[in-house]
């Protein structure tokens, strides 16, 4: 038989890991379900031991747990299940209007790399045209 996983004690270590107890958490639940208390999530998950490895998800997975700028989701990958711990980004201080949100001219785009390739063919353009 397959090695089981207790939620509960995986989600304690998870946070432990982060830096978070307990007392940190605001509420758990799913956006479209609804919330529900810390003490109730506690109450389920102390007694429910899923197998993590491949197969389909035990843990539903839109389950988060959220706390004050971070929150905790469900991560899976063909069946086997885990904790992702998220915090809210940093703003940056610099305003900078992109020149666009992405496309087809790169793979797995990025702001400034879609900004940089953007002056690099306006730079090859002007070039030609001084040729021309």
């Amino acid at each position: 038989m397959a090695e089981t996983t207790n939620l509960l004690q995986e989600t304690l270590a998870d946070m432990a890991k982060h830096g978070k107890e307990p007392k940190d958490v605001l509420w758990c639940g799913s956006e479209k379900y609804g919330r529900f208390t810390w003490d109730d999530f506690v109450e389920l998950s102390n007694s429910l031991d899923y197998d993590d490895s491949y197969g389909s998800p035990k843990i539903a997975i839109d389950l988060v747990i959220c706390g004050d700028s971070w929150w905790m989701a469900r991560g899976e990958y063909d069946g086997s299940e885990w904790w992702n711990f998220l915090t809210h980004p940093g703003m940056p201080n610099e305003y900078k209007k992109p020149k666009r949100l992405g496309g087809d001219h790169l793979m797995w785009p990025k702001l400034k790399e879609d900004d940089d390739e953007e002056e690099r063919r306006a730079k090859r353009i002007e070039g030609w045209r001084k040729e021309e």
